[in-house]
């Protein structure tokens, strides 16, 4: 299995500005703004995961037809902490491995 180093809440900011600013603008810009991006960069994450919870928001603001909100991408961490959680469960673990 991959591990990622933890990084600074600072280059997390960086990380994510830069993905936002590559986002596509079908609906207009993102719409994050400065505390909503610290909330982002406040959680434990890597590039990779922000990288996936950005495709995952993207996804869901293209389906509303709307631009990227901190909502959107809100709505896509919350679901990979659940399946994360369901995943970590003992019980789950032991049934899938045993």
């Amino acid at each position: 299995m991959l591990r990622y180093t933890a990084l600074s809440k600072d280059t997390k900011i960086q990380i994510w500005k830069k993905f936002l600013e590559r986002a596509p603008a079908i609906y207009g810009s993102a719409k994050i703004n400065i505390k909503e991006l610290g909330q982002l960069a406040a959680r434990s994450s890597n590039g990779r995961q922000i990288k996936n919870v950005m495709a995952g928001g993207q996804a869901l603001a293209s389906k509303s037809e709307s631009p990227l909100t901190f909502s959107h991408l809100e709505t896509v961490m919350k679901m990979n902490e659940q399946v994360l959680f369901e995943f970590n469960r003992e019980e789950h673990t032991r049934s899938v491995f045993t």
